[in-house]
């Protein structure tokens, strides 16, 4: 193997991050990196096992100074760009404020942000990084473009011949279940950062505010279930929900025509629905950008002023749901797509570039070494074998006592199934099956990809 820069991509969510990944990986590996992509862990203990200083880590933020500071004696450069931040424009700034570890920007190679309204937020928030912060757009939300509705055509058409037409709910309440909250609060006035422990209180008040409404909506799906001849509703959790909550209610309302479904990434879910409900999360998004009824649903007449609610229409009844679901489900054919406004400032979309294409020009810009691709030494080896026996052992004992803990997912719920190589190989070749691409297991749920 000859020297080249190597690029590390750790995935929290599989659901959410995996394929927006390997679209950054395919566009890097086009243009002379290597890349090894895999679980948080597995990157961490790839980091932690090389013999070499070089190549750029590319992560989320919400590290403190010292572990970037470990990084940074591995890698040339530390790059960010925080799938956490999104679109919201009310709690920007304080959300974008508290992943950053005050004192570690000096450290921070790379800022990406999804656009314009993040770009100036973030020059203001971090002076220290007016050099470092690029408005790039989302390699995510490359995926939700038209042109790309050929990586999930297959699962797409799967999906509506099992189901038909359905229309989607998005959930992002976040806190739906006691044992969730509780869990959360004890992080929020646990945690080693100070800027999280004060939270504790707008996080407490919140949470109950969000478990009633979580509940109201409830009481609307009931009814809804009751009236004959509307479309299925197809509930899908967010990954950092307590899922297991969803499917507990489900099975105690005993809905006919709700389903609750937690499989796969949701962009096939949402290209074949008739259109999509939600909570103000990004698939409504990602719902505006294929033309789709778009359905904000609204507790009490609340005032929201966040990008997915001003592209969305207003629902705040069973009423006004069951109105959206039948227009959705008699105007079949896709609109002609326009982007709002709001869209248009909160997300940088260029006509003949990728966001993904943009983030791997600029990280050649960047002073990086060269490395050999990885070597695993027989210590490694046995390092690696004791960390995975020690975690089967940890879950073994939690499985017996059926203990759980919901605010922070468990590997299993964060990356189901593991990263394989067969999986990495699948995506590869539907973005091109043409590229001669070499794929290989270097660590549990850590593929080294390679031209």
């Amino acid at each position: 193997m000859k020297l080249k820069k190597n690029l590390y991509l750790p995935i929290e969510f599989k659901h959410r991050e995996f394929r927006s990944k390997i679209l950054l990986a395919f566009y890097a590996i086009k243009l002379g990196f290597r890349v090894y992509i895999g679980s948080t862990n597995s990157i961490f203990k790839l980091i932690e096992f090389k013999s070499q200083k070089g190549g750029i880590f590319f992560f989320k933020g919400g590290l403190d100074f010292n572990k970037i500071n470990d990084i940074k004696k591995k890698c040339d450069q530390f790059v960010i760009l925080d799938e956490e931040l999104g679109t919201e424009k009310k709690n920007y700034a304080k959300v974008a404020r508290v992943r950053i570890w005050p004192g570690s920007e000096k450290l921070i190679d790379r800022y990406y942000v999804i656009g314009k309204y993040g770009y100036e937020a973030s020059r203001n928030i971090f002076p220290e990084m007016q050099n470092s912060i690029k408005c790039t757009g989302w390699p995510r939300v490359d995926l939700w473009r038209k042109e790309n509705d050929f990586l999930f055509k297959k699962e797409a058409d799967q999906i509506k011949k099992k189901y038909g037409n359905f229309i989607l709910f998005s959930s992002d309440f976040g806190y739906i279940s006691t044992r969730f909250i509780n869990d959360a609060l004890k992080v929020y006035k646990n945690s080693h950062w100070k800027s999280i422990r004060d939270e504790f209180l707008t996080v407490k008040k919140r949470a109950n505010e969000v478990f009633e409404e979580y509940n109201q909506f409830l009481k609307i799906l009931k009814n809804y279930d009751k009236i004959e001849g509307l479309p299925l509703i197809i509930i899908r959790p967010h990954p950092a929900e307590d899922v297991e909550a969803w499917f507990e209610t489900y099975k105690k309302l005993k809905l006919k025509n709700i389903k609750v479904i937690y499989e796969g990434e949701i962009t096939p879910w949402i290209n074949a629905s008739l259109g999509v409900l939600h909570r103000g999360c990004a698939s409504a998004i990602q719902a505006h950008m294929r033309g789709l009824p778009v359905g904000h649903f609204v507790c009490d007449n609340e005032k929201l002023t966040e990008t997915p609610y001003k592209i969305s229409q207003h629902l705040f009844s069973l009423n006004d749901i069951v109105k959206f679901c039948k227009t959705a489900s008699a105007n079949k054919e896709m609109k002609l797509i326009r982007y709002h406004d709001e869209f248009k400032e909160m997300i940088h979309v260029e006509n003949d570039k990728l966001a993904s294409e943009l983030i791997i020009d600029d990280l050649l810009k960047l002073n990086t070494s060269k490395e050999m691709n990885f070597q695993k030494s027989s210590k490694n080896m046995f390092q690696d074998l004791f960390i995975n026996f020690k975690i089967s052992i940890i879950n073994f004992v939690k499985y017996v006592f059926r203990f759980k803990q919901y605010v922070i997912a468990s590997p299993t719920r964060k990356i189901p199934g593991g990263i394989s190589k067969h999986e990495v190989e699948d995506f590869l070749r539907r973005l091109d099956n043409n590229q001669n691409f070499k794929v290989k297991k270097i660590l549990k749920d850590c593929i080294e990809i390679d031209k």
